[in-house]
């Protein structure tokens, strides 16, 4: 399975998050915010990421600016509560709005893993 780095300044969502995904079979990093992110980055490049948007220093648009950068094939999944038009045109491999369930975790990461681009409101 696919080792994939969850990034929310919510500890509740990052546990959650993570708990599913290992359930689920694969691998988890955590990330308390961008900054640490990229730090993991540094160490070891996961096969996706799944980010929250609204996190304090830097956001989940200045980290998926980033990741492009410097792994533009890397499969980004957004996340927020608020799903707006500015997120709808940031070309992030699939977007998550919360609270999301279990079901559409899976999908939307088994998905952006295959390539497929995917946005659940």
């Amino acid at each position: 399975m696919a080792h994939i780095l969850v990034v929310d300044d919510d500890e509740t969502v990052r546990t959650f998050a993570g708990r599913m995904l290992e359930f689920a079979g694969h691998t988890v990093s955590r990330a308390t915010g961008g900054r640490e992110a990229l730090a993991l980055l540094e160490i070891r490049k996961p096969d996706l990421i799944l980010s929250d948007i609204k996190m304090p220093e830097i956001d989940g648009l200045d980290l998926f600016r980033e990741v492009r950068l410097c792994y533009p094939e890397l499969p980004f999944i957004g996340m927020s509560g608020d799903f707006s038009k500015i997120y709808a045109d940031v070309p992030f491999d699939a977007f998550l709005s919360k609270p999301f369930g279990l079901d559409d975790l899976t999908r939307t990461v088994e998905e952006a893993l295959a390539g497929q681009m995917l946005v659940l409101n």
